[in-house]
């Protein structure tokens, strides 16, 4: 069997449980979101579509059409001049493809900007920004920083779509906070290309046993088929 491409997020999917991933590519059609994973996803397009609008001048790589043009559109970006913040920018370095939230241009390199709707930083977090971090740096570009931007809970909402704001005493009034991750994410750099090659190998094996993640981090699709997925399955030959 050839071997399957990873997305960011199918590669956070193995980081979860190794069945959840299994599932994903082999068994799409059993997947079935909960309401409040369906919420989450609304709340995070909302969130990112206000982090995007406080880049002023950025540009939205590819929002549709096939995933070569989001390549080829990425690849024009990053050569273009002069540089501006790129949203949704996409690479891909072997088996794996990401796509960043924020690209922001500094100096000769770029940060790297991970968008999240919750109030602080989690674990699994790190997991996350270092693949994208591993796979734009693998693919040519140059990081300087990698960041977590997230939710400020101190935010007081001004109106009138205002989500930034310094006041006249000079405070920042802002709905987001971030987090430089950079230095956390130094020693997982090193993990992500085992880690996608674990998952290559499980992809082309049988359906692996069900580990006790199946909410943490995220609630699991397949987790209402379980108890008729207890038998052996193979991969399907596509």
């Amino acid at each position: 069997m050839a071997s399957i491409g990873l997305s960011k997020s199918k590669l956070m999917a193995y980081r979860q449980c190794p069945r959840r991933l299994w599932l994903s590519v082999h068994e799409p059609d059993c997947a079935e979101e909960a309401d409040a994973t369906t919420a989450a996803f609304t709340i995070g397009h909302q969130v990112g579509a206000v982090a995007r609008d406080l880049h002023v001048g950025g540009r939205l790589i590819a929002p549709e059409g096939p995933l070569s043009l989001a390549l080829h559109e990425t690849t024009q970006a990053l050569q273009s001049a002069p540089r501006q913040p790129l949203f949704e920018a996409t690479v891909a370095y072997k088996d794996l493809l990401v796509r960043a939230d924020i690209l922001k241009p500094v100096a000769k390199k770029w940060d790297l900007i991970e968008v999240k709707a919750s109030t602080g930083v989690k674990d699994h977090y790190r997991d996350d920004v270092a693949i994208q971090t591993y796979a734009f740096q693998q693919a040519g570009v140059p990081i300087r920083h990698s960041v977590l931007q997230y939710i400020n809970n101190a935010f007081v909402y001004p109106g009138k779509g205002c989500y930034h704001e310094v006041t006249s005493n000079g405070h920042v009034n802002s709905l987001f906070a971030q987090e430089d991750l950079t230095k956390d994410i130094a020693s997982l750099l090193t993990a992500v290309p085992r880690w996608v090659q674990e998952a290559q190998t499980l992809l082309a094996g049988p359906m692996p046993p069900l580990t006790d993640h199946c909410e943490d981090p995220y609630p699991c699709p397949f987790l209402a088929w379980m108890p008729t997925l207890g038998h052996v399955l193979t991969p399907r030959r596509h």
